[in-house]
């Protein structure tokens, strides 16, 4: 059951910076949160900061109820890039599912990763602290 999962519309391949090394954050959100994703690009998940910090965030959503719902998440994904998609119904009895998409994508993309949601405003110092510690020698 968790084997289909896509990026709608991913950016072009010419785009800088979409697909760091360094830094994948997964949004769970569901897929009537519209602004609520608005939000979070606004502010902490800006492209600047994206860029700035060599992360990426994408919002993870299931299948939505409504048709009208599924052609508007089709057309935030086409202005935005950020959006996941799973093959599954997205509802509160399927947040395991949800989960298991995330370490899915988590795999196949090989990146730190961060999962949260929404509602969350993850702190830049955070990720500035994370990541610009040295590698631990191997001498």
């Amino acid at each position: 059951m968790v084997d289909d999962i896509c990026l709608l519309a991913p950016p072009s391949s010419s785009s800088k910076n979409m697909f760091p090394s360094r830094l994948l954050v997964v949004v769970h959100t569901a897929p009537h949160f519209f602004e609520s994703r608005d939000g979070v690009r606004r502010s902490w998940a800006s492209r600047g900061a994206q860029e700035e910090l060599d992360m990426r965030v994408v919002f993870l959503v299931g299948l939505p109820s409504a048709e009208r719902t599924q052609r508007r998440i089709e057309e935030e994904a086409d202005g935005f890039g950020d959006i996941l998609q799973g093959d599954f119904t997205d509802h509160y009895n399927n947040l395991t599912l949800k989960s298991v998409y995330t370490l899915k994508y988590m795999v196949q993309t090989e990146w730190h990763t961060v999962r949260s949601q929404e509602k969350v405003f993850l702190k830049r110092n955070l990720f500035e602290f994370e990541f610009s510690r040295p590698s631990p020698s191997t001498s």
